[in-house]
């Protein structure tokens, strides 16, 4: 045995370092291409103090640096971890304006979004709530008045929803997140701002926004007009006495489809009013008959009347509420006012709210749709291999999906204990559960084979990496050729010297059993080389580069994406969200996310093409073109993001699942 590092992480003044004891071992550390998502604030890097970095060892793979990626310059450093429902509702009561008080939610968020509006009326000078330090746990408010006097004491409702396109567990359509803007009403240079919503809503959903932040100590309020099953526009508004600049503002929006429903036991609805609310009491009457009064949320989702105002609600009750138009008067003292729409959310208590997430990635590569399209051919699962750290076997999201289990690195049966959550979250992006709760990956009916070729600190050896390919061949049953060997191996793992030759023959052996192998390009680093990594390198293996939400190939400061010759499609791969150990979820970037998107994709084709029972594909390689091939047809169907053709940045393009599944020739054309 040769002497080397190994490894152990230490935390310290919010930096997360690796600390090396020198050890005698064959293993050290295998870079995971994952990078969490809880640093979404702020850069956070895990540095390489390998005890012998300069080793040649052709069967050690070393440890080496991967940083965090920043969405958002911040000096904070928080966990970013979800766990428990999709949101909550509250109620607080505020005594005095000036101060800012603090409400702990029940529930931990990745990237909430509360709306805190209107305010009660007991005190006659018009007002409303500012928020600001929306965190992961809890969020700060205020009730502002437009003249900055005092004010008695009032009651605001309010919900928290975490950032993203929902399913409510009846079914009902949610989307919340949120926009940075200087967009303010009267100034010249500011126009309306566009959100489009992330999902299609059958018709136009009930609209709240309001301001997140507090950048400028201006008060301001959202206003919103053209409220469509697409999008709707919003800008922030001053009061009329002011010059109508303001500083740039985090606004957060709350979309929710009009109706009545129930969750998690409670009753609530969302509605809008006719245009005919003003300045006068304007009564709603609820669908729902609440045993008391409900949590009540609304805002105006018109903008008839151009001066500046808020809502406010009096005589709430089980049955109906009182809500008018009240306009701040630093202009003139004139407060009567046109009529305007409110949209409006009741909860019948302070319960969580329970739903479903459906990743940005999910809908980039429409993978529901292709769900869809496969579904009514399909009758067995396609068998998955995901070697990585394990995986968290009592997940919510990933119990029903979980086939086999093994470890590699103590040779056990049964059993692929994740503790560091990477492995967990690339399984959740291929087959979390369509159980309404968590999140929903790519494709629901697979059979996950879950094998555990890296330790907790994602460190392995090849050695294990290429026995783990082997055994995903053979399948449980450890029979080459029987019905459950695996037909797909997902690699996110790699590292850029060449390995021994026997992870090759490896390689081999599954591809020339008809096994389609998947892996991670690499992520790219600051000085580092800008080469695809291995196993994504070797020809027979899919290359998959990382994406993100507006289609470009990952490149940031921090991290990029590894390009070269070798890549062959992109995948979504920044701000990823999905499962995390101890029943958990989370957000995270990298290749290593990308990977399991195609890996999965690749599983509707092949359910697609065996619709008839029979497999008609082959892999194909690299430079196949036609919808013969497994490889071809995700070629042909990717969409071109980068430079004309096939680059060495983006490969193909960006994967589509629908079009992929579209494009499998049906059985009798084979004949």
């Amino acid at each position: 045995m040769s002497s080397i590092g190994t490894t152990r992480l230490e935390y310290k003044k919010g930096v997360e370092r690796i600390k090396t004891f020198t050890k005698s071992a064959t293993i050290i550390s295998l870079l995971l291409l994952g990078i969490m998502g809880f640093n979404i604030l702020s850069p956070v890097s895990i540095v390489d103090t390998v005890a012998n970095p300069t080793t040649t060892d052709p069967s050690i793979i070393q440890n080496r640096k991967y940083d965090g990626f920043s969405a958002n310059a911040s000096s904070v450093l928080k966990d970013r971890i979800h766990s428990g429902p999709l949101g909550e509702v509250g109620m607080v009561e505020q005594a005095y304006h000036g101060s800012w008080h603090t409400v702990d939610l029940q529930n931990t968020y990745v990237r909430p979004v509360v709306i805190m509006e209107p305010v009660s009326y007991n005190g006659g000078d018009p007002a409303h709530v500012r928020l600001r330090n929306v965190d992961t746990d809890s969020f700060e408010y205020k009730i502002e008045e437009w003249s900055g006097g005092d004010h008695t004491t009032e009651t605001m409702h309010y919900i928290v929803m975490e950032s993203g396109t929902h399913t409510l567990a009846d079914g009902t359509k949610v989307e919340a997140g949120t926009i940075s803007m200087t967009n303010c009403w009267g100034d010249p240079t500011r126009v309306w701002y566009t959100i489009q919503f992330s999902q299609s809503f059958s018709a136009a959903p009930v609209t709240l926004t309001q301001v997140q932040s507090y950048n400028g100590n201006q008060a301001v309020v959202t206003r919103e007009r053209d409220v469509g099953r697409y999008d709707f526009d919003v800008i922030m508004r001053e009061k009329e006495s002011r010059d109508n600049t303001h500083a740039r503002e985090t606004i957060g929006y709350l979309a929710i489809a009009e109706g009545t429903g129930t969750n998690n036991n409670n009753d609530f609805e969302a509605g809008r009013t006719p245009n005919t609310v003003t300045d006068d009491p304007n009564t709603i009457n609820f669908q729902h008959s609440y045993g008391s009064a409900p949590l009540f949320i609304a805002w105006m989702e018109t903008t008839d009347g151009g001066d500046t105002a808020d809502v406010r609600y009096e005589s709430l009750s089980s049955s109906s509420v009182d809500v008018f138009i009240d306009e701040e008067t630093s202009a003139d003292e004139e407060t009567g006012h046109t009529s305007e729409v409110i949209g409006y959310f009741a909860f019948a208590s302070s319960k969580g709210i329970i739903g479903q997430t459906t990743p940005w990635g999910i809908r980039k590569i429409n993978a529901r749709d292709a769900e869809v399209e496969v579904n009514d051919g399909w009758e067995d699962e396609i068998d998955v291999a995901v070697l990585d750290t394990g995986v968290d076997p009592d997940h919510e999201d990933l119990q029903g999906n979980i086939a086999w289990k093994y470890n590699e690195l103590t040779d056990t049966p049964g059993s692929a204990p994740d503790g560091n959550g990477h492995g967990t979250h690339a399984t959740g992006i291929i087959g979390a559960l369509a159980n309404s709760v968590g999140v929903i990956g790519v494709t629901l009916q697979v059979d996950l084979y879950c094998i555990k070729v890296l330790n907790d600190l994602g460190g392995g050896s090849w050695r294990d990496i290429a026995d783990g390919i082997r055994r995903a061949v053979k399948g449980p049953n450890g029979v080459e050729g029987d019905y459950d060997d695996a037909e797909i191996i997902s690699m996110s793992l790699e590292d850029d010297e060449k390995p021994p030759t026997y992870l090759k023959y490896a390689i081999d052996y599954a591809y020339n059993r008809g096994t389609v192998l998947v892996a991670a390009a690499g992520n790219l680093y600051p000085g580092e080389e800008d080469v695809v990594k291995y196993p994504a390198k070797y020809p027979e293996v899919i290359a998959v580069a990382a994406s993100d939400e507006n289609n470009m190939v990952a490149d940031f400061d921090e991290w990029g994406s590894n390009s070269g010759p070798e890549v062959e499609v992109t995948a979504p791969g920044v701000n990823i969200y999905s499962t995390y150990i101890n029943n958990r979820y989370t957000l995270m970037n990298g290749t290593s996310m990308a990977c399991p998107h195609v890996t999965a994709t690749v599983a509707l084709i092949m359910a697609e093409d065996l619709e008839d029972g029979t497999r008609h594909l082959s892999i194909g390689d690299y430079d196949s073109d036609t919808k013969w091939t497994i490889r071809g047809v995700l070629h042909i169907t990717a969409e071109d993001i980068d430079v004309p053709g096939n680059d060495e940045d983006s490969g193909y393009g960006l994967i589509d699942a629908l079009e992929a599944v579209l494009e499998v020739p049906y059985e009798p054309y084979y004949s």
